[in-house]
């Protein structure tokens, strides 16, 4: 709440409130209605906290798949999509980072095609944003969270260990290079 206040002061200030200023408020305000109405234990209120996240991950990502597809305006002529950020790597950061919370409010959803539909929606838009930190973060994130389906995938012998997780991100970051236009 703290941060939030002084983004807006400050961009109250310099006269330069824009959407990205109600963007951190209405955060500020999910927070503390997550904290208000989660007044039962610390895990509920993560719980919520988690959900919110997944909420905001999954509006922030069909925002750029329309820009994408030219129906909503992109906040910067540069990028094919920016999301509700003039500069694209602030919105392809902040989904890769929430795809933590978003995997663990699906790990309760018991509908695999509606989870992993959403989990298309958010990861082709962090590969729409162009930003090579977040698609790396985005795929730490995936290889942990599944690390027991890839373990079995390739066979019992296979172990994540911080090796495999550096060669599988060096092949990630090589594919990267060539199949996107940086």
């Amino acid at each position: 709440l703290l941060l939030t206040s002084y983004i807006f002061l400050h961009g109250a200030l310099t006269n330069t409130t824009n959407f990205t200023h109600y963007f951190w408020i209405a955060n500020a305000l999910l927070v503390s209605a997550c904290f208000f109405f989660s007044q039962k234990s610390p895990e509920h209120f993560i719980k919520v906290v988690y959900r919110g996240i997944t909420v905001i991950a999954l509006f922030e990502s069909l925002i750029v798949l329309l820009q994408c597809l030219t129906i909503l305006p992109v906040r910067n002529d540069s990028f094919l999509c920016t999301g509700t950020w003039v500069n694209p790597n602030v919105t392809a950061i902040f989904l890769s980072f929430s795809l933590f919370a978003v995997l663990q409010v699906f790990k309760a959803i018991k509908r695999p095609l509606f989870t992993n539909a959403f989990l298309l929606i958010i990861l082709s838009s962090i590969l729409l944003l162009y930003c090579r930190t977040a698609h790396l973060v985005a795929l730490l994130f995936i290889i942990a969270h599944f690390k027991t389906s890839i373990g079995n995938f390739f066979g019992k012998k296979f172990r994540l260990s911080l090796n495999n997780i550096g060669l599988i991100a060096t092949l990630f970051i090589g594919l990267m290079i060539f199949l996107l236009p940086f």
